[in-house]
């Protein structure tokens, strides 16, 4: 598991740019903890701990910042729900655990 590298990629991601690189390399720690608990064939632990890193990234930081939009109607405006940022590392995490043969249930995640 090369913990730099995907500290570095996730810090080039265009998505993460304004990121504290503290809470980047907190969150490769919490997602290292999540993915050495499952065996990954050669380098794919490196995209499995990307994918979840960002996931808890997008899900913490980037996804409550964007989560409600202001609408303007004529004279009127209303927030309402921005769901335009959808969080594909996490969908792409659970492809990546399933082309390996963990399903949620081996998993446990939901």
């Amino acid at each position: 598991m090369d913990e730099q590298n995907v500290i570095d990629r996730i810090t080039r991601n265009p998505q993460f740019k304004f990121v504290d690189p503290a809470d980047i390399i907190d969150a490769v720690a919490d997602a290292k903890n999540i993915v050495s608990k499952y065996e990954w064939p050669g380098t794919s632990i490196n995209r499995a701990l990307y994918l979840y890193a960002c996931n808890l990234l997008f899900k913490d930081l980037i996804q409550p910042k964007n989560k409600f939009k202001t609408v303007k109607i004529e004279d009127a405006s209303y927030s309402r729900s921005d769901d335009a940022d959808k969080n594909h590392y996490w969908d792409d995490f659970l492809d990546l655990l399933n082309e390996f043969g963990y399903t949620n249930t081996v998993t446990g995640f939901c």
